[in-house]
């Protein structure tokens, strides 16, 4: 009877710690999803100069959400270098968050000369609620301490209703210098700011800088209570956010709150992205292991500094849309990643070392196309790639990619009016269905259909 007894103590025992293991493993899954990013390989997707003269020397700063079915960004442009002249906030659209489409007539705000948001439109933070569109600015100088935050709205998110007057101003000792707009969310009626504010100059920081991220409410957008303390502080000399941790990105979930912000080192003179999680929003927690975003940490790097994350969740996957900066070639672009929920196995060591599992094609867009279309992939391992375009004969018509590449997310274009094949010399393809197949060594095989109409 006693030998029983035990054993029934000992079973439940097993089953108490497996559960304990379990949920501690689901938290580090949810934490490895937030923190482990697959960069584009063909970063940069906005650069400067698309669209003199607004942005003819820098594209940075994006936010992007999803509305009505399509994808938004706003996003700051200059005509000089870093944050000399003036700065304007345009827009784009997206069906893939990596082809985007500027708006002809950018930029969609201004500053206006003698006003208070002169000359620096910076920063901007987007939400939809319900068919009004709103956006909380930084305005004034980057380069003079005094940055001020303002609000507009719009129903289109290219004509603005600005508000007359700054809504957010310095309000205590560590933020005299200027605040700067951060990740805005709408919860029952009240809307939340996690916001910017500091001593010093804002990206271009010193030993004697300090800025961290701050937290305010409101019911309407324009009048906030605004919290005496930052909740996000910067580092120890030591840290990658040693002089500032701001420009948050806030996405809600469903245990708390989780944070994406740009640290900078006066010390090395890099910048970085960093991840913090809360359950309440104003108790945050950085990531041990952070920054999560670096120039070292990236597959494809091709900028020296990474700043401004607007990161987005479609239920499925976590994208990423970021500010790559290098001051030897004095490239500033915006840059695409991406942490998808199903790449983690379930073994421990795989937990550890964050080891991507899933391959993927993606459908091909525009589908319907005409006269070309591009094609996207994600490798969680090195291979060997091949790509290849068949008609529905089963007819190789195009040969697309036939080459070793690194692990990371790629794309390739198909060209129907002159494709590119070793066996097909044709000028131009017919109308009709086509397929596409990728062959990853003896990995990985998946074929989708696309449609080519004339």
């Amino acid at each position: 009877m006693k030998s029983h007894f035990l054993s029934l103590v000992c079973f439940i025992i097993v089953i108490i710690f497996s559960t304990l293991v379990n949920a501690q493993n689901g938290v580090l899954i949810d934490t490895l999803l937030r923190t482990q990013w697959i960069q584009y390989a063909d970063n940069p997707v906005i650069e400067p100069g698309s669209q003199p003269w607004w942005n003819v020397a820098s594209s940075f700063a994006p936010d992007v959400i999803m509305y009505k079915d399509t994808l938004r960004m706003w996003y700051c442009g200059g005509s000089l270098y870093g944050f000399d002249g003036v700065i304007y906030i345009g827009y784009a659209w997206s069906l893939d968050g990596i082809t985007w489409q500027q708006y002809s007539n950018n930029p969609v705000l201004s500053p206006q000369s003698g006003n208070w948001d002169y000359p620096h439109c910076i920063y901007p933070h987007i939400i939809a609620d319900g068919d009004t569109l709103r956006m909380w600015y930084g305005g004034g100088s980057m380069i003079q301490p005094g940055m001020r935050i303002g609000y507009a709205a719009s129903v289109d998110g290219i004509n603005w209703n600005r508000y007359p007057q700054p809504v957010i101003e310095p309000n205590a000792d560590w933020n005299t210098d200027g605040v700067l707009p951060g990740g805005v969310i709408k919860e029952n009626g009240v809307f939340k700011m996690w916001f910017g504010g500091g001593v010093g100059t804002a990206g271009y920081p010193s030993q004697a800088s300090q800025w961290n991220t701050g937290y305010a409410t409101s019911s309407d957008g324009i009048n906030w209570t605004l919290l005496n303390d930052p909740v996000i502080s910067h580092g120890t000399s030591e840290d990658f956010d040693a002089n500032e941790a701001l420009g948050a990105c806030v996405v809600r979930s469903d245990s708390g709150y989780d944070m994406w912000y740009l640290g900078h080192n006066s010390a090395n003179l890099k910048a970085a992205i960093g991840y913090a999680s809360s359950s309440d929003g104003i108790n945050w927690t950085k990531y041990y292991n952070n920054p999560v975003l670096s120039s070292s940490s990236l597959q494809f790097p091709w900028a020296g500094n990474y700043y401004d994350p607007g990161v987005y969740f479609d239920g499925e996957i976590f994208h990423m849309w970021f500010t790559g900066w290098d001051h030897d070639t004095q490239l500033i672009a915006i840059g695409y990643a991406i942490s998808d929920t199903g790449q983690y196995t379930g073994t421990e060591n795989d937990l550890l070392t964050g080891v991507l599992k899933e391959y993927k094609l993606f459908q091909n867009y525009p589908n319907p196309f005409n006269p070309s279309t591009t094609i996207k992939y994600k490798l969680p391992r090195s291979g060997h790639v091949i790509i290849k375009v068949y008609n529905i004969l089963g007819n190789e018509v195009a040969k697309l990619v036939d080459e070793y590449q690194e692990r990371g997310l790629y794309s390739v274009k198909f060209e129907s009016r002159n494709p590119a094949s070793s066996v097909s010399e044709k000028s131009g393809l017919a109308s009709g269905i086509y397929f596409y197949r990728i062959i990853v060594g003896n990995n990985f095989v998946d074929t989708r259909k696309m449609i080519l109409m004339r």
